[in-house]
């Protein structure tokens, strides 16, 4: 299901102001080739990793990298936690 939030700054990207972040479906192509976000420590923690979440938000978000880097770091994180709620199983509701 597609997401999106606001930003708590906003940023630039395709010459206008985004003040919000909405994300398409992921799909298993989006994992073959951008490859899982994330790994497992030897404790069995994930880790996010930081240069492929943000291919994971350029392609679902439809924002050049520049635009990425322009996130506050409170928005990068909630754009790491909308991606990784693509991995979590859905819930019966």
């Amino acid at each position: 299901m597609p997401a999106s939030f606001t930003l708590s700054t906003p940023i630039q990207a395709h010459d206008e102001e985004l003040r919000a972040l909405s994300f398409r479906d992921l799909t298993a192509k989006d994992i073959r080739t951008m490859g899982y976000p994330f790994t497992f420590t030897t404790k069995g923690e994930v880790q996010a990793d930081a240069a492929i979440m943000t291919r994971y938000i350029v392609a679902l978000a439809n924002i050049p990298t520049s635009s990425v880097d322009q996130l506050a770091p409170f928005d990068f994180l909630q754009a790491t936690q909308v991606i990784m709620g693509f991995f979590a199983p859905a819930t019966a509701g």
